[in-house]
């Protein structure tokens, strides 16, 4: 699965995905402004790992994460790949 140690070696992707993703809660890839923001206390992570197979699926993992005192509201990033696909929440 996506959590596989192998899975991880800093290489990207064939179609230039990272392996780890820092995402805004805009869906967008964080910038290194963003993450010089005092109040910001949510954020995202995206997982993509290294396989033979075509499709993305089972490989790609979303993380979300918000230490706000408040509810934070997170627009999901694009698939890795050709954007194809659909993310589906496993744990709330």
């Amino acid at each position: 699965g996506v959590l596989r140690r192998e899975s991880f070696d800093n290489r990207s992707l064939p179609d230039g995905t990272k392996p780890v993703t820092w995402i805004h809660t805009s869906g967008r890839e964080m910038t290194s402004e963003d993450w010089g923001v005092p109040w910001a206390k949510a954020l995202g992570m995206r997982l993509s790992r290294h396989g033979a197979e075509e499709t993305y699926e089972g490989r790609s993992l979303y993380l979300m994460c918000n230490a706000a005192p408040n509810t934070v509201t997170f627009v999901a990033p694009t698939m890795p790949g050709e954007g194809k696909g659909t993310w589906r929440m496993v744990m709330n």
